[in-house]
């Protein structure tokens, strides 16, 4: 069973070296483990600091794309390249790495599909009591949206298996987490969360430069695009019970997104759709041997 560990990254020359070394190059149930970096268009040295430090795949984007974008890139990438299980973690080495361990457990047991790292952030001392009422209504939300029991749902600390992994379409221009959630909850994939450590702070987020930038933040989640989520996810469950697959679940999921994030995304959809494809047939490939 093969892991990769996906770690999206803009700018991350200086935290990366600390995060790769927090990493796992075994873990139990897990016969090979690699690593993989997204460069989001980076202008430092991130990608010979990653070459340096024993990354074993790297996937440059031309051009800075965003969290989202990346985080997807990232699992078509891990697909391509045989992925059984997926971790995706943050290159500011947020997640204490040794916790991979707990995170692939329940899918290794297959028990799950998908597996959130909660962070526990009642007891994340450099969180302000207002982040952490943010956290737990944000979550609360979520939770509600998607029928799922994650507690800390914009936890990037997490781990798919290959077949949750092929059905993630994230359409969001900001962040793969609460989409992929609500996806998940919808499309009856099994989810689970365990309890993960944290590290200390080594910079400040960039994707919310202060607690209150997250709620403007999150217009392209607001309560309507959750409706519409919702919506996609059971078309995409009744679809995929009877047989309408791939890249024609995600177009019928984008149609219903409205016609501006239909055009945004139709090129990713297209994408998609190929990869899909190749995935499927190097996994069929794969057990033919």
């Amino acid at each position: 069973m093969k892991l990769i560990i996906q770690i999206p990254c803009l700018n991350e020359e200086v935290t990366l070296p600390q995060t790769l070394a927090d990493l796992p190059r075994e873990v139990d149930g897990i016969t090979d483990v690699e690593w993989l970096i997204i460069d989001d268009g980076s202008t430092d040295a991130t990608v010979d600091v990653a070459r340096a430090n024993g990354v074993d795949h790297i996937v440059r984007l031309t051009n800075n794309r965003g969290l989202a974008a990346g985080f997807q890139a990232g699992l078509d990438a891990c697909l391509k390249l045989g992925a059984d299980v997926i971790v995706n973690t943050d290159a500011d080495n947020q997640y204490y790495g040794a916790d991979i361990a707990k995170l692939v457990e329940p899918i290794v047991d297959g028990r799950a599909d998908m597996v959130v790292g909660d962070r526990q952030t009642d007891t994340i001392s450099e969180f302000s009591p207002i982040k952490k009422r943010l956290q737990k209504l944000g979550s609360w939300v979520v939770r509600q949206a998607s029928e799922t029991d994650v507690p800390d749902t914009t936890s990037g600390f997490r781990a798919y298996n290959r077949e949750a992994a092929l059905q993630m379409a994230v359409v969001s221009r900001f962040t793969y987490t609460l989409e992929t959630i609500i996806q998940a909850g919808k499309l009856l994939v099994a989810v689970e969360d365990v309890p993960v450590r944290t590290n200390p702070k080594t910079r400040e987020s960039r994707l919310f430069p202060s607690t209150w930038s997250y709620v403007p933040s999150q217009r392209d989640l607001d309560l309507s695009d959750l409706r519409a989520i919702r919506t996609d996810a059971r078309l995409l469950h009744r679809r995929s019970n009877s047989g309408f697959r791939g890249a024609d679940s995600v177009h019928a999921l984008l149609h219903l997104l409205g016609p501006g994030r239909w055009r945004r995304a139709r090129s990713v959809a297209d994408l998609r759709h190929r990869t899909l494809q190749r995935c499927r047939s190097n996994g069929r490939a794969g057990r033919d041997r």
